[in-house]
């Protein structure tokens, strides 16, 4: 547990809140924000702020002090970020995305596409609440409502893996009690700002300098989440071969075209630990389908 530094949350019409002072630095493992001197929503009183930070829908307000003194944990590290879970004093709940550098290039494209998934309502999209863009470049943060649930990824193997893409990932799909299932609006947002998640992105992202995210790359995105599930292993844990570098389906592509898609299996879903050979349900054809471009 740590505290969160000086910022607070409102609707998508309104600003983060935060109020003057120095930097507050922490451990490595903490979030760190710089505390800047804003204030552009009247509901929150104080100097002006260099860096417009906007916000979503519903009036919730937090003071920069407030949200200082809420306790947060890491609930996740991905290639774009880390995500925090943070407690406010009456018990609301919200996850902070602290981006990396140069995650946004462009303030502009970035507040268009923050806007425009901040206006989206559905009952399986955990609500964006907005987003905050200082002028140093390592201030970069988008808020959401916290889903208080368990991520696709945790029931399957748990293990919390959080290269989020497109609207398809264990980690961006969230189960509330119910199983009802909500997909994280900041993962949405990172795919759409920057487009393809390491181990996710279809081929034809890496030809092009200016790749445009498509349903097909949802297909795509959903058939590495199978591979995920039949071989075991993390899409964006980068394999290490003999001849390079591959992600999961260059690795099983490549075991299938030397006759050995066996070894793709992951053991605990064939039922032994030493099998020679995938079951009947399990033979190669699946495989090479999920691994067709």
């Amino acid at each position: 547990m740590m505290g969160i530094s000086s910022y607070a949350a409102t609707g998508m019409d309104s600003s983060l809140q935060s109020s003057g002072g120095s930097s507050v630095m922490s451990s490595t493992r903490d979030l760190t924000m710089r505390r800047n001197n804003v204030s552009s929503n009247p509901a929150v009183r104080g100097p002006r702020r260099r860096g417009p930070t906007r916000c979503a829908r519903h009036q919730v307000v937090f003071t920069a002090e407030e949200l200082s003194r809420a306790p947060t944990e890491i609930i996740g590290r991905s290639c774009h970020g880390t995500s925090y879970k943070a407690t406010h004093d009456n018990g609301y709940m919200l996850t902070v995305k602290w981006l990396k550098e140069g995650f946004a290039k462009s303030k502009k494209e970035f507040s268009r596409e923050i806007k425009k998934l901040g206006s989206v309502r559905h009952p399986n999209l955990v609500p964006l609440r907005g987003y905050y863009w200082a002028p140093k470049e390592q201030e970069r943060i988008m808020i959401s409502d916290y889903a208080d649930a368990t991520s696709l990824s945790t029931y399957l193997s748990d293990y919390m893996h959080n290269a989020l893409i497109q609207n398809s990932t264990p980690s961006a799909l969230v189960t509330d009690y119910s199983l009802h299932r909500q997909m994280t609006s900041i993962g949405m947002a990172e795919q759409v700002l920057n487009a393809g998640a390491l181990g996710y992105s279809p081929p034809e992202f890496s030809s092009t300098s200016k790749p445009c995210p498509s349903l097909k790359c949802d297909v795509h995105a959903f058939g590495v989440i199978l591979l995920e599930l039949m071989t075991g292993k993390i899409a964006g844990e980068i394999i290490c071969m003999n001849d390079g570098v591959v992600d999961l389906t260059d690795w099983v592509r490549m075991l299938d075209l030397e006759e050995r898609v066996s070894e793709c299996y992951d053991r605990h879903i064939m039922g032994v630990e030493n099998s020679e050979g995938a079951p009947q349900a399990l033979d190669g054809r699946h495989m090479h389908m999920l691994t067709t471009r």
